[in-house]
């Protein structure tokens, strides 16, 4: 079983890499996932300012359609107190200006406030106009990072994972599918025994497990499941004995 053993600790080294891989690649868009959302809720933003401009704009138009016309009427109500022949017509006339007047200043108020208050609205939405412009081209830089990075990792997981169906073939089908299970419920599926004792739940590996260990037999630990191994009875195994050759 020492073959088996050597192959069962390399395919867990293998299996631990590639998904400590695996768990960085599904972060990766989660990484960017708050700063899309970010820039999600400032299109929304700038896109309501939009509206409010166009809207403020609208009816700052209006009043100065509003002031041309009071403006007019103000002139007409002059040149009728210019053809006055009477007292009556003269005093009718002079009303009829004040009103006019009167009603031009609150036009013409209302039409300054609007602007002032459009002007505001304009400066407010380039200052978040140029905010959003900022994050979308920063959103944009770090996605053309992550790209490169997700690139590299892919790279790596077939580095990785190149030539696990080698060890594979050198695991009993009986090991593989505890394995299986194992390492679902068990990260790491594969430890050292240190102290006579497994060195994931610490509990002792009973005397006939230890001993099968040191056979360099392919062992659990009785408590957790994970297989267990003792490095100085790995350490014999292939292909340190090549490296000694």
């Amino acid at each position: 079983m020492s073959d088996a053993l050597y192959a069962l600790f390399e395919l867990v080294r293998i299996d631990e890499s590639a998904r400590a891989i695996d768990e960085k690649l599904r972060k990766i868009p989660q990484a960017v996932e708050s700063e899309r959302n970010a820039i999600r809720r400032l299109e929304a933003l700038v896109n309501q300012q939009r509206k409010a401009l166009e809207e403020a704009e609208r009816l700052l138009k209006e009043q100065e359609q509003e002031v041309a016309a009071r403006n007019e009427a103000l002139g007409k109500a002059k040149s009728r107190s210019g053809r006055a022949q009477t007292l009556k017509e003269f005093e009718a006339s002079e009303r009829e200006i004040e009103y006019a007047r009167k009603a031009l200043r609150e036009a013409e108020n209302h039409r300054d406030a609007l602007r002032e208050r459009v002007q505001k609205m304009r400066e407010a939405l380039s200052k978040a106009e140029e905010e959003l412009k900022k994050s979308q081209n920063e959103l944009a830089k770090r996605e053309s990072a992550l790209s490169s990075e997700i690139d590299s990792l892919r790279k790596q997981y077939e580095h990785i994972t190149n030539g696990r169906d080698k060890w594979l073939s050198m695991i009993p089908q009986e090991v593989l599918r505890i394995y299986e299970r194992v390492s679902k419920a068990r990260v790491p599926a594969m430890v050292e025994i240190k102290n006579g004792a497994c060195s994931a739940c610490q509990m002792e590996i009973p005397p006939p497990r230890f001993l099968q260990a040191q056979r360099r037999e392919v062992v659990q630990c009785p408590n957790c499941h994970r297989f267990v191994y003792l490095r100085e009875a790995l350490e014999r195994l292939e292909p340190f004995e090549d490296d000694g050759e």
